[in-house]
């Protein structure tokens, strides 16, 4: 599969083999979000089922609009999300924000890991696709 790349803002995303990075760079924005999040849903409309890999080095994370945002997505049709950033935390306020949105809007939760490396955290992403079949 070929490789498809944007920019959102001062966000890079890219697809891959079936994995959708987004490395972020700054703040994140709202209305950033928003359309991170149509390019997700217009990926899996084109694509199928995706992963999602995410760079959070270089960023102190999401405004509360991008968190509102995030939290009635759902993320349908994401097999996996992974996080990277140095010095993580693995009870990370992402994974939770993600899993909490998911079981109190009813929907199955996504699985979702934080590491430190984006190896790792490719690894496992690779693993859980593996799990599905795919």
């Amino acid at each position: 599969m070929s490789a498809h790349a944007w920019r959102i803002g001062p966000h890079e995303i890219s697809f891959e083999g079936g994995i959708l990075g987004v490395r972020y760079h700054g703040p994140i924005r709202g209305p950033e979000m928003s359309e991170i999040l149509a390019l997700i849903d217009a990926t899996v409309a084109r694509s199928g089922a995706i992963c999602i890999l995410v760079d959070s080095n270089d960023t102190p994370g999401p405004d509360v609009a991008a968190r509102r945002a995030m939290s009635i997505h759902g993320f349908q049709d994401v097999t996996a999300m992974a996080r990277f950033q140095r010095g993580v935390n693995p009870a990370s306020v992402f994974t939770q924000l993600v899993q909490n949105a998911a079981r109190l809007l009813g929907r199955p939760t996504t699985r979702t890991a934080v590491f430190e490396t984006e190896g790792e955290a490719r690894a496992w992403l690779l693993q859980m696709r593996a799990s599905e079949g795919r």
